[in-house]
């Protein structure tokens, strides 16, 4: 019986992880390996802008709190790399 209890919760986490790595990425661009070098670095620039758009509309809405602990590294990591 317990077993089924930690695959609710398992499963719960799991859904709450997948909603906000969405929410991320729905926007990011696929890198491909035939893209050239610009393509490929222009990708990767806009990819970090939206993530950085993303943390930081969090932030605005709820809180630096409402960050969770990689999220908060992610966007020192993010910011440094503008």
């Amino acid at each position: 019986m317990q077993w089924i209890f930690v695959l609710a919760i398992a499963f719960g986490l799991i859904a709450i992880m997948k909603k906000g790595i969405n929410k991320t990425q729905k926007n990011k661009i696929v890198i491909k390996p035939n893209d050239t070098v610009d393509e490929q670095y222009n990708a990767k620039k806009q990819n970090i802008k939206i993530e950085l758009d993303f943390l930081l509309d969090k932030v605005s809405k709820r809180g630096i709190n409402s960050l969770t602990p990689n999220e908060k590294s992610r966007l020192e990591i993010l910011s440094e790399s503008i």
